[in-house]
């Protein structure tokens, strides 16, 4: 079965209860239920986007709030990070994006997950051979992730290394049938 990454409603729990977090388990209504500050839940519900109601705009702003705060992990805070690169990115803002990204990277050099969405990044930027750099470092530490094949697949596709390129998509759609799905939402297909 294909590794998802931890839907980000998971991380809310690992936002508000940093030394506690053990997995992708919890749920929106379990932060909600431990948080003693409701403005705070509602914070992280915006950086996160979990109502998904939320303009990228205002998860930039949200999720700046939380980083001002002293109280999180460094993973929290990574995660944090991550969610601001990506409104960041749905905003074409990619200096702030990479900066997020590179911060998150240094807080939690082996999180996968950082690498997968800064390579997906990459290649929305047409930066191919810093796309296929940013998915081999996630592959590296998770092999079982569909995303980073495929985003790896459609660089090396992209730079003319169709073989390997197409070894990479096959080996993602293995691990999750419905992979293009996600990739071409933002146009990209291999």
């Amino acid at each position: 079965m294909a590794k998802v990454f931890p839907a980000k409603l998971a991380v809310v729990s690992m936002l508000l209860m940093p030394l506690a977090f053990s997995g992708a388990s919890a749920t929106t209504n379990g932060a909600a239920r431990s948080a003693k500050d409701p403005a705070l839940v509602a914070v992280v519900s915006t950086c996160q986007n979990s109502q998904g109601k939320a303009t990228a705009a205002q998860r930039v702003a949200s999720c700046t709030i939380l980083l001002k705060s002293k109280s999180f992990s460094s993973d929290a805070r990574a995660h944090i990070l991550l969610d601001r690169a990506f409104a960041y990115s749905m905003m074409k803002q990619w200096t702030p994006c990479f900066s997020d990204y590179d911060e998150a990277l240094k807080l939690a050099p082996k999180l996968a997950v950082a690498w997968s969405e800064k390579g997906f990044a990459r290649l929305r930027q047409h930066q191919l051979d810093m796309a296929i750099t940013d998915y081999s470092n996630a592959l590296a530490l998770d092999p079982k992730t569909a995303y980073s094949w495929f985003g790896r697949g459609i660089a090396r596709i992209g730079k003319g290394d169709k073989v390997d390129g197409q070894k990479d998509i096959v080996a993602a759609r293995q691990l999750d049938p419905n992979v293009d799905a996600t990739f071409a939402r933002f146009g990209l297909h291999p």
